[in-house]
C-alpha cells in the first residue's frame, strides 16, 4: 500500500508538468507556428491517448500482456479497472480538448482541480462520508472537492496575478 501512494504523488505532481509547459509558453515560436507550444502540448496528449488506449486493449485482450501489466502497473489501478478501460483515457482527451479550446490558466485550473480535488474528495469521502449518494460518492466528499477546489483555484489566480502581466484570471488588478 506504501508504494501504491508513492506512486501516486509522484503521479499526481507529474501531472503539472504540461500546464507548467504550456502556461510558460517553452515552446513560443518553435516551427515557426504562432501558437506552438499549443501544437506540441496537444500532439503530446493525443500520443499519450494512443498510447494508453494500445495499451488497454492489449490489457484486456491478451492475458500475457495483462500479466505483465498487472505485475508493472497494477498498484496504479483501481481494483474495479482490473476488468474495464483505465479512466486516464477520458483524462487524457479532456486534457486534449482544454488544451485544443481553452488558454493555458484553464487548463492549470483543470488539471489542479482534479489532481487535487480528487483525493482530497477520496480521503474525506471514505473516512467521514455518513451520506452517500446513489453511485457511491458521499456528500462529505462532494463538498471537500468543492472547497479544495475553490483553495486551488484562488492559488492559482494569485500564481497567475505574479506570473502574467494582465491575467484574465488574476486575483485583483494592480
Amino acid at each position: 500500500m506504501g508504494i501504491f501512494n508513492y506512486k501516486r504523488k509522484l503521479f499526481h505532481l507529474l501531472g503539472f508538468i504540461l500546464p507548467y509547459l504550456y502556461y510558460t509558453d517553452i515552446f513560443k515560436d518553435a516551427f515557426g507556428l504562432t501558437y506552438a507550444s499549443r501544437a506540441i502540448i496537444f500532439s503530446l496528449l493525443m500520443l499519450q491517448g494512443v498510447i494508453l488506449v494500445t495499451t488497454e486493449i492489449l490489457r484486456l485482450k491478451n492475458p500475457s500482456f495483462k500479466k505483465w501489466f498487472s505485475e508493472n502497473f497494477g498498484a496504479l489501478m483501481k481494483k474495479e479497472e482490473e476488468t474495464r478501460m483505465n479512466a486516464t483515457i477520458p483524462y487524457m482527451l479532456s486534457n486534449a480538448i482544454v488544451v485544443l479550446f481553452f488558454p493555458p490558466e484553464f487548463y492549470f485550473f483543470a488539471v489542479g482541480f482534479l489532481l487535487i480535488g480528487d483525493p482530497v474528495a477520496a480521503f474525506f469521502g471514505a473516512n467521514f462520508g455518513k451520506y452517500r449518494f446513489y453511485n457511491g460518492k458521499s456528500l462529505v466528499g462532494v463538498v471537500s472537492f468543492i472547497i479544495a477546489a475553490c483553495i486551488v483555484g484562488v492559488l492559482f489566480m494569485i500564481i497567475f496575478q505574479n506570473t502574467k502581466e494582465g491575467s484574465l484570471f488574476a486575483l485583483f488588478t494592480k
